[in-house]
């Protein structure tokens, strides 16, 4: 099995990723199999780079491609902010 290949970059996606001091865009690839232990571990590197990167996390949502928003970001952030404190 060979090296994961690194696909071409959106540099606009990559561009406004960096003028957001609380968005990370994961520069470690894994290989990951859909429901395999390989899909925790990207998550917890994840987890790892926010809370070494970050003085202070409300919340870490994790997106994949295949996700999509059913609310709008205020809805969201009106939300979240109701439930501090809570694990969902």
């Amino acid at each position: 099995q060979g090296a994961a290949r690194r696909p071409p970059a959106d540099n606009s996606v990559l561009t406004w990723a960096r003028s957001e001091p609380r968005v990370r865009v994961m520069r470690k690839r894994r290989s990951v199999g859909w429901g395999a232990s390989s899909m925790v571990k990207v998550l917890l590197d994840a987890l790892v780079i926010t809370l070494a990167s970050m003085s202070s996390v409300d919340f870490f949502i994790n997106l994949s491609d295949a996700d999509v928003a059913l609310r709008t970001h205020a809805e969201l952030a009106a939300f979240l902010s109701r439930h501090r404190g809570t694990s969902f």
